[in-house]
């Protein structure tokens, strides 16, 4: 009878450690937050595209709706076509004119279920813009204003955070700017009063993301000299310096991304570099530089997403200035 017993009890235990080990709620291993083991960053594949965009630089890609719409640009000239795709292998146009003037320079997000079109520059006359675009479905764009209350803005930065759209940095023609703008409709916006010891510096064509329930804020250009600098703000207002020199070379129009656990920064414009580096951040302090197997070796004004668990460069321009519709990724 004991020996019975004993071997129900001996069976009861593999049961349970069997169901423990499969079930589906139970980690099998442990991820230490922030950095993850993937992606590495180090394969990227060219994709094979049947039905392609218009070659260009400066386009700015954003997901809506399911898909990635690409927006505005520089191809021979400003453009103001607009393309997207839910597979990035198939490419349809809404329209090769859009409402809003042909532009590069502009600031694009979505906010409160609508894509939005804000400032830039025409190519042309060179005249800096202060418009505001919207549009509920990305095919069909209405203005809102024509005249901003942040006045002539190009290089700037736009991003939602805690219910506001934000609007910062970039130049009007005569200075970068360090102000900070926000708004809860899109419509009124209000100028916040800033802190001068609590403010980032003056800046235009940096780029930006939201990582870790932070605002990042990173190198860009101000007054003709390249920053490698990195700023975080936990309210989008006050503003702190991490690092005023980071791993990585000054650059302004880099791409930066959040993507497994990461921050991403690769490319922009160097003095006298124009290949591709790759670099990846947790903290946004300690940057680690990816030495890749393949990838696009020299490529500036392009676009970066992330979109179904990969990495996406679309487009730009290489180092001997051909415009290109290829598109990259990694996973």
């Amino acid at each position: 009878m004991k020996k019975n017993i004993f071997i129900i009890l001996i069976m009861l235990f593999l049961l349970y450690s069997c169901t423990k080990t499969g079930s589906p709620t139970q980690a099998l291993w442990t991820i230490t937050p922030g950095a993850t083991p993937t992606p590495s960053g180090k394969e990227w594949q060219e994709m094979d595209i049947k039905t392609t965009f218009t070659a260009k630089t400066g386009m700015i890609a954003v997901e809506f709706l399911n898909r990635v719409y690409l927006i505005g640009g520089r191809a021979e000239n400003c453009k103001n076509d607009i393309w997207y795709s839910n597979n990035f292998e198939h490419w349809s146009t809404s329209t090769t004119q859009a409402e809003f003037p042909a532009r590069e320079g502009h600031a694009v997000c979505v906010f409160n279920n609508k894509i939005w079109v804000i400032g830039g520059i025409k190519c042309k006359d060179k005249k800096i813009l202060s418009d505001i675009w919207v549009s509920n479905d990305g095919l069909t764009f209405t203005a809102i204003s024509e005249n901003a209350p942040f006045g002539l803005r190009a290089g700037h930065n736009v991003f939602v955070f805690n219910d506001y759209l934000f609007l910062i940095a970039g130049t009007d023609g005569k200075e970068e700017k360090n102000d900070i703008w926000l708004t809860k409709d899109g419509i009124e916006w209000k100028k916040h009063d800033i802190n001068s010891e609590t403010i980032y510096t003056p800046r235009k064509n940096a780029c930006l993301t939201i990582y870790k329930s932070k605002v990042w804020l990173i190198a860009g250009e101000n007054k003709g000299q390249l920053l490698n600098d990195v700023w975080y703000s936990l309210n989008g207002i006050d503003w702190e310096m991490i690092t005023k020199n980071a791993s990585f070379k000054p650059r302004k129009n880099a791409g930066l991304i959040v993507f497994g656990g990461r921050m991403w920064l690769i490319g922009g414009e160097r003095d006298g570099d124009e290949k591709i580096d790759i670099w990846w951040s947790d903290d946004g302090k300690i940057w680690t530089e990816i030495e890749y197997k393949k990838a696009p070796d020299s490529l500036l004004g392009f676009s970066l997403i992330s979109y179904k668990d990969r990495m996406w460069i679309l487009g730009g321009m290489n180092n001997k200035k051909e415009l290109k519709n290829s598109i990259w990724s990694t996973k």
